[in-house]
């Protein structure tokens, strides 16, 4: 292989390895911690904040209660929240917890609440109300369930449900508006970020076969001009 174009094949590899790998570490940094840097808990109580960033993750199906419309980003464990034409209100930041399994939310007219495991966490409209362990999480989940706080209907009439990554608003005429729309990459990037890393890692591996074949051929190629020049 030529020098010039082994250095081309070496470099594009090598980019693709660097691009890769910031990406890999972009997602484990930024959605991962970086909402505990920047809305860090205190004293392990959730935080609440205005701040309306996207998020690079799949959100579970809306839940509606009263004038507000929930969004939980289970993977990142956070909740956006909206009035019912789709304008931002506030986020609520669980990150400060350990992740173990899948959560859930529940929500009816101004409160909201956040479900992991034994644990439930409670809001009345933007503040922070009680944390429930035990029988006493157990007893509220129960009235929660009884009530159906996992609606998707408004007032109304309307439901609100994903299409795609976007939430629409369908009337009782079956006429859907989209209210809320999300890029399509902000899933892809969230739900298949091992992707990136195969591919920084087959990158890397194709660069170090790439440079042992050369360095052979050069290798065998100076033994040849030793032998012609004896």
């Amino acid at each position: 292989m030529p020098k010039s174009k082994k250095s081309d094949l070496t470099g594009v590899v090598m980019w693709a390895v660097i691009i890769a790998l910031v990406a890999g570490m972009f997602w484990v940094a930024g959605f991962e911690t970086l909402e505990k840097w920047r809305h860090p808990a205190q004293n392990g109580v959730p935080n609440v904040f205005q701040e309306d960033r996207e998020y690079w993750s799949h959100v579970n199906s809306p839940i509606v209660a009263g004038n507000r419309l929930y969004l939980l980003f289970d993977a990142l464990q956070l909740v956006k929240v909206y009035d019912l034409q789709g304008n931002y209100l506030y986020t609520v930041n669980m990150t400060n917890k350990n992740h173990h399994g899948i959560s859930a939310l529940y929500a009816k007219d101004d409160e909201m609440y956040f479900r992991e495991q034994a644990e439930l966490y409670c809001f009345k409209a933007d503040q922070f109300v009680q944390r429930l362990t035990g029988d006493a999480a157990e007893t509220m989940l129960e009235t929660l369930r009884a009530e159906e706080c996992r609606r998707t209907e408004d007032d109304a009439g309307n439901t609100y449900l994903l299409s795609g990554v976007d939430i629409v608003r369908e009337a009782p005429d079956g006429e859907q508006t989209t209210i809320l729309h999300r890029s399509p990459l902000l899933n892809i990037y969230q739900d298949y970020q091992i992707i990136f890393w195969a591919i920084a890692f087959a990158a890397l591996a194709t660069a170090c076969i790439a440079r042992f074949i050369a360095n052979s051929r050069e290798v065998r190629q100076r033994e040849e001009n030793a032998r012609g020049a004896k």
